[in-house]
């Protein structure tokens, strides 16, 4: 399962400020680690969390009329396990290369490593 969050920064990254040069170095960068560095999917042991809710032993009480109305106060825990995913071990390693390999294009091409022209 691939990991949304850097996913996420990726196109952030990408989109955001970047110049139409940028994106294409950036696109040749990520054909060329795609080949170097290939997709290597294991299964891998993750650490997740479940919450539940639990009494304090304390409550709060509303009265009204002759009846009180009670409620429990409740405190969020969490119980923390192993879960096992499929992840690309090469992800993280790819994609920063990518940006380094597209930052060293911009660089030789432009003179920064946004490609950004003069103008």
């Amino acid at each position: 399962m691939p990991r949304v969050p850097l996913l996420l920064v990726l196109l952030c990254s990408i989109s955001a400020c970047a110049t139409p040069e940028y994106r294409q170095e950036y696109a040749t960068c990520e054909q060329k680690m795609a080949r170097e560095i290939p997709r290597n999917f294991q299964v891998v042991p993750v650490t997740r969390s479940h919450s539940f809710l639990v009494p304090t032993g304390r409550s709060t009480c509303i009265q009204r009329g002759n009846r009180s109305d009670c409620q429990a106060e409740m405190r969020t825990e969490y119980q923390y396990y192993t879960a096992f995913e499929t992840q690309d071990v090469n992800e993280s390693w790819r994609w920063g290369q990518t940006r380094v390999c597209t930052a060293q294009a911009c660089l030789a091409r432009f003179g920064n490593q946004q490609c950004k022209g003069a103008g």
